[in-house]
């Protein structure tokens, strides 16, 4: 493992922060550039999703909910075997109606690969924090 750039760490969370985004969540071309090919996420509920399915799920989504980042963190960097960079970030989201209302709160985690100078996120997991009383 070697220590974390601090510029790596601000464009990885740009990164995730972008996949907040309503205009990038809905854009399937957008997606397409920022998920690898090979992509996987296992949501929240359990169930997993690969690439295509996430940007199905995406392309429809119409809440007008906000989602917001707390304490991103950037905890790997190391090589895989093909040469690949690899990263790991995780941050607390945080999903509110509009009248700033708490829906849930959920640790996420991904896994980044930097390939040819451009990073796109292989894996991703959301694990609920608390449910909304």
């Amino acid at each position: 493992m070697r220590p974390i750039p601090p510029h790596l760490s601000r464009q990885l969370e740009q990164l995730e922060r972008s996949l907040l985004e309503p205009s990038i969540r809905s854009s399937a071309q957008h997606l397409r550039t920022l998920l690898s090919e090979d992509f996987r996420e296992i949501g929240a509920s359990g169930q997993v999703f690969n690439r295509e399915d996430i940007i199905r799920e995406l392309a429809v989504e119409t809440s007008t909910n906000r989602i917001t980042m707390d304490d991103f963190l950037v905890t790997i960097l190391t090589i895989d075997v093909d040469g690949n960079e690899v990263a790991m970030t995780s941050y607390v989201a945080t999903c509110t109606t509009a009248q700033s209302k708490l829906i849930r709160r959920a640790r996420r985690t991904s896994i980044w690969l930097c390939c040819d100078g451009r990073w796109r996120m292989h894996f991703h997991q959301g694990t609920m924090l608390e449910q909304p009383a």
